[in-house]
């Protein structure tokens, strides 16, 4: 599961590098194209704390299955933390539908629109918590790049597609 906290300050799509996806009514995947409230609740802890404020649907968001039946995301929700604005994005790869999920699983928090600065959990893997094909938990540690000593943010949180 990949998740990704990224603020934007310019009103710019947050996550350039996804792509769009229209719904799967066979997966149940949430229709695509930003606007409205996302359910999503999270907390983070560390150099990056507080919770995640008035999460809204970005310009690419995406719930769900969209695309294949094991790559689950939440995709392009966006926020802020602290009153700094941050996008969120949750990616599940080899998706088995619900309970524990055990594979590849991400999180990462990205200040502005400065990928480089990027907090990720690449160097630990977070646990994903399927309550349903719909929705889940997550709850993991983030570093800067690639960094496996830094101070790490901590996040826990919730979502439902």
């Amino acid at each position: 599961m990949i998740v990704t906290v990224r603020p934007t300050t310019d009103g710019s799509p947050a996550n350039e590098d996804c792509q769009s996806a229209s719904l799967n009514t066979t997966t149940g995947a949430a229709p695509t194209n930003g606007g409205g409230a996302a359910t999503v609740d999270a907390t983070l802890s560390g150099p990056v704390a507080g919770h995640f404020d008035q999460p809204v649907k970005g310009a690419r968001y995406a719930c769900g299955t969209p695309s294949f039946p094991d790559l689950f995301t939440v995709n392009d929700v966006e926020g802020t933390v602290g009153g700094s604005p941050y996008t969120l994005q949750v990616t599940v790869n080899n998706f088995t539908g619900s309970g524990k999920q055990t594979g590849n699983v991400v999180i990462t928090l990205v200040p502005g629109t400065d990928i480089s600065h990027s907090y990720s959990s690449l160097a630990e893997s977070p646990t994903v918590v399927m309550t349903d094909k719909r929705s889940g938990t997550f709850d993991g540690n983030l570093r800067q790049g690639l960094d496996t000593t830094g101070p790490a943010i901590h996040v826990r949180g919730t979502f439902h597609c």
